[in-house]
């Protein structure tokens, strides 16, 4: 099961800008989670199995050209839609162009 959390959270754990249960940016932090599960459908404590939670998350993500609608003035949002321009590639080449025998016969 993961439970969403819209505050510090195992994500967090080794951040210089934790301390104890706190950040420094805590309402950054909770604008951005709340952002995030908003753009899932779900409630900022949502609780599921993580299997649902990462088919949703690619379903969403699937919708997208870039993150921009769901985290706003993000610090980190070049490099997260290199990811996601990384990813889409790799489920591009996953479904459409991996061979029917990978190593032959």
């Amino acid at each position: 099961m993961v439970r969403l959390r819209a505050d510090c959270d195992d994500i967090c754990m080794c951040c210089p800008h934790r301390s104890f249960d706190r950040c420094e940016f805590e309402s950054s932090v909770r604008r951005k989670d709340r952002s995030v599960a908003s753009f899932l459908g779900l409630d900022e404590n949502a609780a599921l199995l993580a299997v649902t939670l990462m088919r949703l998350v690619q379903e969403r993500l699937e919708e997208l050209d870039g993150l921009e609608g769901v985290c706003g003035e993000c610090e980190w949002m070049e490099v997260c839609n290199e990811r996601l321009t990384s990813v889409r590639r790799e489920m591009n080449w996953n479904a459409e162009e991996r061979p029917e025998e990978p190593f032959g016969r």
